[in-house]
């Protein structure tokens, strides 16, 4: 198969098309977005930020909720930032704003994210944290359990091992 991050659209939709995804896991986020009126998305990567709209459109037209999507300020290998978000016309489906975190480190590090980012984040009911790096940086912060929701690919072994699927899997982890 080859490089995982290395996809062509074509056989990025393949692979989306052809992964399952733990259906409990998303009936269990469906149910938590039922019960807010705001969520902070924090994306990752620029080749999947068209998805991450498709996602916002669809949550907000369903559950009518509001989104602010954060990017990183500065990127770290394919990260998506505050332009990539105005190109793709994210603004038109959510806040947008960067993390404003000024070192070049992979992850949402929220003892260096802005004021504005810190608060949001601790207010929201529900945070929705895409990539692994969010993860290996958000998932053991306490005060975040319960109320983050992460959302990845099984793109190394570790993680696949950690979540007991296979290689190249959608993983859905709630904290």
């Amino acid at each position: 198969m080859g490089d995982i991050n290395r996809f062509s659209i074509e056989e990025m939709v393949k692979l989306l098309h052809e992964s399952s995804i733990d259906i409990r896991a998303v009936e269990e986020l469906k149910k938590k977005i039922s019960k807010v009126k705001k969520i902070v998305y924090l994306g990752d990567n620029c080749g999947e930020i068209v998805f991450d709209k498709l996602l916002i459109e669809t949550l907000h037209h369903i559950y009518h909720t509001e989104i602010i999507f954060i990017t990183r300020t500065l990127p770290i290998l394919n990260d998506a930032l505050f332009k990539d978000a105005l190109f793709v016309g994210m603004n038109e489906v959510a806040t947008v704003m960067e993390n404003g975190i000024l070192d070049p480190l992979p992850g949402t590090f929220l003892g260096r994210a802005s004021k504005e980012v810190r608060y949001l984040i601790n207010d929201s009911n529900l945070v929705i944290s895409k990539g692994l790096g969010n993860y290996d940086t958000l998932s053991e912060d306490e005060n975040l359990r319960g109320k983050i929701s992460f959302l990845l690919r099984g793109k190394c072994y570790p993680s696949c091992a950690t979540h007991n699927v296979p290689f190249g899997s959608l993983i859905l982890h709630h904290f």
